[in-house]
């Protein structure tokens, strides 16, 4: 068996992810700035109750709920909501809303009206509250509302972006759907890809919204460079994503077989990267306008 289709194998044993950790925390830093007051007070308290288990011990605040979901892929059984992050909506065909709550606009609308419900218990508005957080990032995210036969990305095989670890015993693969996660963030160059910066781990991650550090930058520069769009609502969003993807998302061209790795050019890297830096300004301006209408009296 080829080295090509052993890394193809693993990968699809992967889990499909969103937005990297960077991406969750700008788009929540950058909605805590465009809460009403009367909102963020409600909201404040919610996400201490998450299961801290998955942020190094430490209470989550409003823009580390944002990675919960993620987060909790760590204990599948206890959170089996690995479904929710995604809609593979095929290219070519007008996107339509899907059925039941196991994807994420169900799983948005679903969350909504339990974050809406004060007479729920908070615990519940809590995970209501991590699921809007994550799902609005994620629907923003070209590759998780769009599909080519390849699992949005996720079969598109590609040469990694980072070397190896020194000493490390394998390369995790990765894949076109990888390489949206952080787009935002890399630079297209002939000899290799570059990381433009490094999101903070779990255990640096923002200790309170607005606290300084590269989150905090980084959603500052992204609302100065792009300017607001219309707000629309969430299924627009994700059809406006679906065309995104399905005009930008894939490079041209077939994509390489099951025993072949692709390589994105230069080109290609530095077209994705301000489209992923707006999308990323519109999911956390939107996600803003949507709590503060979902949460109004």
């Amino acid at each position: 068996m080829g080295r090509s289709l052993i890394l193809l194998l693993l990968l699809l044993a992967l889990p499909a992810r969103a937005w990297d950790a960077g991406g969750h925390l700008i788009v929540a830093e950058i909605a805590w700035r465009g809460l009403k007051p009367e909102v963020r007070r409600e909201l404040e308290p919610l996400p201490l109750l998450l299961d801290r288990r998955f942020n190094d011990g430490r209470a989550y605040h409003f823009v580390t709920a944002a990675v919960f979901l993620d987060d909790v892929k760590a204990a599948p059984k206890e959170y089996p909501w690995s479904r929710r992050h995604y809609i593979n909506l095929p290219c070519g065909t007008p996107p339509r809303p899907p059925e039941g709550a196991e994807n994420a606009w169900g799983a948005l609308q679903a969350a909504t009206a339990t974050l809406r419900d004060r007479s729920r218990p908070p615990e519940e508005r809590a995970r209501a509250l991590a699921h809007v957080l994550h799902i609005i990032g994620d629907i923003h995210q070209p590759l998780h509302v769009a599909d080519r036969a390849d699992r949005g990305g996720n079969g598109y095989l590609l040469v990694p972006i980072r070397p190896p670890k020194p000493g490390a015993t394998s390369v995790r693969p990765f894949n076109l759907h990888a390489f949206w996660d952080s787009a935002y963030r890399l630079k297209g160059n002939p000899e290799r890809h570059i990381e433009l910066w490094w999101p903070p781990s779990v255990r640096n991650r923002p200790a309170a919204p607005g606290s300084v550090g590269p989150i905090a930058t980084h959603a500052t520069r992204l609302l100065e460079a792009h300017a607001p769009t219309p707000e629309a609502e969430p299924w627009g969003w994700i059809v406006e994503a679906h065309t995104l993807a399905c005009r930008h998302g894939w490079p041209p061209g077939p994509p390489p077989g099951l025993t072949e790795v692709g390589r994105l050019t230069p080109e290609f890297v530095n077209t994705a990267q301000p489209l992923a830096e707006a999308q990323l300004a519109r999911a956390g301006r939107r996600l803003a306008a949507y709590l503060n209408a979902t949460l109004q009296p």
